[in-house]
């Protein structure tokens, strides 16, 4: 399921100051919210999640928030949006039977994001749940929010930019682990090499742009991911397409990185 949340800026105020690095609270926001609602859900989404292969997977991921292009500005490490409406697309990977739970756990919500520099209120203007899209086994997509591929060789990793030698791979293998993860959870064994990577193919349509996002700022926690914003295109089984559209490709989805949207323009191969 896919929804878009509308927000208000505080009315008080002309203009409001976060973070550009405000992924991680806005994240936390959305666990708030769930727990209220379910604070059960909530424990195990945010201890456990789906398993697969020894890797957990929360199966939920949201865009930046999107701003109209006049009301925003930039200055040093802040985002400084002027007063107006601004939105994120959040979208879960769950039967749409529990979309009147979601519809009502975010309505008339409250939000403060922000850090011990500057915070901002905003509140949820409304809600609304997008359509399904015809998926098929190709499709083209643009980047909501950064995908983010880490190879991991011992202690140490790499954060990938599309175009490297394993990066199709990696995205291929993680896209089927968090399949996998939701036959196992619903109790549905899945083998894993049903899936073969020789009928994936994925290609780069612009240039990619490199975001690097920075995780709690300031405290002994701090983390430093990058991502990368671009336009690719990818043929694959449509299970597995659907699984990154909800879901999000890549990895780290549930702090806000690999949300899509599909270009309906661009033909296939």
């Amino acid at each position: 399921m896919r929804f878009k949340i509308t927000f208000q800026t505080e009315e008080k105020s002309f203009e409001s100051i976060i973070p550009l690095s405000y992924q991680y609270e806005l994240s936390a926001w959305i666990y708030r919210v769930i727990s209220s609602g379910n604070p059960e859900f909530s424990r195990w989404l945010h201890n456990r999640g789906y398993i697969a292969e020894g890797k957990s997977f929360k199966l939920f991921t949201f865009s930046r928030l999107q701003i109209p292009r006049k009301q925003f500005q930039i200055s040093d490490d802040r985002l400084i949006i002027i007063k107006g409406e601004i939105l994120i697309y959040i979208s879960f990977l769950l039967e749409r039977a529990a979309e009147p739970f979601i519809i009502g756990l975010f309505r008339n919500q409250n939000m403060l994001l922000g850090d011990r520099k500057s915070r901002a209120a905003f509140v949820v203007k409304s809600i609304e749940s997008l359509s399904d899209p015809e998926f098929t086994e190709t499709l083209s997509f643009h980047t909501l929010s950064p995908i983010v591929i880490n190879k991991v060789d011992g202690k140490h990793g790499e954060f990938l930019k599309p175009g490297h030698p394993e990066y199709e791979n990696l995205l291929f293998q993680n896209l089927v682990r968090k399949y996998i993860a939701v036959k196992e959870t619903s109790c549905e064994k899945e083998d894993p090499d049903s899936h073969n990577s020789s009928v994936t193919r994925f290609e780069l349509l612009n240039e990619p742009k490199s975001k690097l996002v920075v995780i709690k700022a300031g405290t002994s926690q701090e983390t430093k991911i990058r991502g990368y914003m671009f336009d690719f295109k990818l043929t694959s089984p449509v299970e597995l397409i659907r699984t990154g559209y909800f879901a999000g490709f890549g990895e780290k989805n549930s702090l806000g990185f690999g949300c899509v949207e599909i270009i309906p323009d661009h033909p296939g191969f």
